[in-house]
């Protein structure tokens, strides 16, 4: 009888019969997003594989026979679903590339987050570069006066200062974004540019700050850099391996990825390598750069997550305090995302956690003490991000470990830890989600192949965006917060929408 393989929490590479993952599959021990293997080297999720019953509780139909990535018969509709690997099915590259990739199908956990805009930092620039019209008269003056003084009160630059450990959200901000949403009336997101140029999964994406720029991961071993208006590709950065994080730093000069055990910095206009970040003989999952872009945060294979600073590469602080009070490594099976608060005190980091099941936990990111931990999802929690006044953080889940899933999306408050609002309405694993720069909106991408808008006060439902999409692993908001950048999975390119 032909050996079937599939691969376990860890990656490791296991061998059954077909009856054996026909029983996996009953029980609940392997999931739909589960990557199953034959002895011939093809490749995809357990629920495209003929035959395999998964467990009640999931309600997952029986799908097409599974056919090699590579397959010639194009009238197959399941060769346009199932993502091409660009390199050979080798032992080597198994170890490399496969076994890491069912993992992010499997749990959905190699969200790479972007990074929080800085918003205060953009309007302080826009500051010193308004022009100021000198002129000799009484009535230039008084005019420059009145027009100065409008223009104060319209951006609300007297609310940009930071108070406490939140940036306070200007006028200016809530103004445009409550606007936004009340415009979703008469006006919505549509699409304008898709970015294609790779050849594998987009894992990540982000915006430049000043919004003319779009960086990707993708498992295709390249990060790209993108012009944000004509999707016009402008810089190639080679990897050794997949790429998972994707950040711009903020002041948009440099270009933080990372995917194996290095973190890589690049110089964002001539692509150009700075330097490096060794996080030892662990892969990243994930990684993020502070708001002032002076430390890097990164989350390991070996369930850990490290403070770093990003000129030196030293060590700053390993987060610790967990649910048994020892380190994080061990209460955790693994870390799937991670970011900064707006002021770079805290950090959130999600996964699944033991034993206390599939939680987000806020750290202080100076001492590296547990501040909070948001308990109440039933999937592995996939993703989290702050909300831009550090009020609020909002979190995506997808597939647990034991056959549960929960395709929901969270708001809690980042002080109680009491969930705020629940989200429904994906029907797939929802990898990624976050708030707009104003923190009024939020968008979610998932394995459902939509991304979806919603309106974070009321919970509200205000689009679906859907096309030609397969798994959405990354969505990302422009600092303007009218365009957002999401990520297409299995067909290889990523997409810019616009509200009009």
């Amino acid at each position: 009888m032909a050996n079937w393989y599939y691969y376990d929490d860890d990656g490791n590479r296991i061998t059954v019969t077909g009856k054996e993952l026909k029983e996996l599959a009953k029980n609940g021990l392997i999931v739909p997003d589960t990557i199953v293997e034959t002895e011939e080297g093809k490749s995809a999720p357990a629920r495209r594989v003929k035959g395999l019953k998964f467990a009640e509780t999931l309600s997952i139909e029986e799908k097409e026979e599974i056919v090699p990535a590579h397959s010639p018969v194009e009238a197959n509709p399941v060769t346009e679903t199932i993502p091409t690997n660009p390199r050979p099915f080798t032992v080597e590259n198994v170890k490399q590339n496969v076994a890491v990739v069912a993992e992010i199908l499997r749990k959905k956990m190699d969200i790479a987050k972007p990074i929080i805009i800085e918003q205060s930092t953009i309007l302080l620039e826009k500051v010193k570069k308004q022009p100021l019209i000198a002129v000799g008269t009484i009535s230039a003056f008084l005019l420059m006066f009145l027009v100065g003084g409008a223009w104060w009160m319209a951006t609300g630059k007297q609310g940009h200062e930071l108070q406490g450990s939140r940036a306070t959200v200007t006028h200016s901000e809530r103004e445009q974004d409550h606007l936004l949403v009340a415009d979703f009336g008469s006006k919505k997101f549509v699409l304008k540019t898709v970015l294609k140029g790779h050849t594998g999964w987009v894992l990540s994406v982000a915006f430049s700050p000043d919004g003319k720029r779009i960086v990707t991961g993708n498992t295709d071993n390249t990060a790209r850099i993108w012009d944000a208006e004509s999707g016009r590709p402008l810089r190639t950065l080679e990897h050794t391996k997949l790429v998972r994080s994707v950040a711009f730093s903020p002041d948009g000069k440099n270009i933080l990825t990372a995917g194996d055990d290095i973190v890589r910095i690049w110089d964002a206009e001539s692509g150009r390598m700075l330097r490096t970040l060794d996080t030892g003989r662990f892969s990243v999952y994930s990684a993020a750069l502070s708001p002032d872009g002076r430390r890097v945060a990164t989350s390991t294979y070996d369930m850990t997550a490290h403070i770093w600073d990003a000129e030196s590469g030293k060590m700053l602080q390993t987060l610790s305090g967990g649910m048994d009070g020892n380190t994080l490594r061990s209460v955790m099976s693994s870390i799937h995302s991670l970011s900064f608060s707006r002021d770079g005190k805290r950090i959130v980091t999600t996964g699944t956690y033991i034993p206390s099941g599939n939680i987000a936990q806020i750290w202080d990111a100076e001492s590296g003490r547990l501040l909070l931990t948001l308990q109440g999802h039933e999937g592995a929690v996939n993703s989290a991000t702050f909300s831009p006044d550090g009020r609020h953080v909002v979190t995506a889940s997808g597939y647990g470990s034991h056959g549960n899933r929960d395709f929901t999306i969270r708001i809690w408050d980042a002080d109680s830890g009491r969930t705020l609002q629940t989200l429904e309405g994906h029907t797939g694993s929802v990898n990624s989600a976050v708030f707009s720069p104003s923190g009024r909106i939020i968008v979610s991408g998932s394995a459902d192949h939509t991304a979806r808008i919603w309106d974070a006060e009321s919970g509200r439902l205000l689009q679906t965006l859907e096309g030609k999409m397969a798994d959405v692993f990354s969505v990302a908001f422009s600092p303007d917060g009218r365009r957002i950048v999401i990520s297409d999975g299995a067909f290889d390119t990523a997409s810019i929408w616009i509200f009009q």
